[in-house]
């Protein structure tokens, strides 16, 4: 998966004017998030804005965000 190629991405970096350092950087750890849940950025948001849509609390919303830590940092041990 290439983010640079992903427009939301590209509008992202784009709006806020992030240097390309920077943006290196979310562009690692995004696509590292991105292959662990096996989802675009794209489908990452939408799933965000549905749970904000059902009122659903931060803490709940996705308990994905603790496993994501878990393995990456298994994957560091290794």
């Amino acid at each position: 998966m290439n983010l640079y190629e992903d427009q939301i991405f590209n509008l992202f970096v784009e709006i806020r004017g992030i240097e390309i350092s920077t943006a290196d950087r979310y562009h690692r750890q995004l696509e590292l998030y991105c292959k662990f849940r096996k989802k675009t950025p794209t489908e990452l948001i939408d799933e965000a804005e549905e749970q904000s849509d059902q009122n659903i609390r931060k803490w709940k919303r996705n308990p994905m965000l603790l496993d994501t830590s878990d393995h990456l940092s298994y994957q560091n041990n290794l």
